[in-house]
């Protein structure tokens, strides 16, 4: 997957709820691998985050 702003392959999925942060979980988050997104899931939060032009996009309804 590309970001659709800046074409970079360096993307992750972002994480919402309240996870258990355990040592692989605190690893993806380092590698930049997934991004926790917070305990509040709404209706338009983002499912997708550029790590290198921190664009987000997506939509965890769909």
């Amino acid at each position: 997957m590309n970001c659709p702003k800046c074409k970079s392959k360096n993307v992750c999925e972002i994480i919402y709820g309240y996870v258990n942060l355990n040592d692989e979980i605190k690893r993806q988050v380092d590698e930049k691998k997934i991004r926790l997104g917070g305990c509040v899931i709404g209706e338009y939060n983002p499912q997708f985050n550029c790590n290198k032009c921190s664009y987000e996009w997506g939509n965890v309804d769909d």
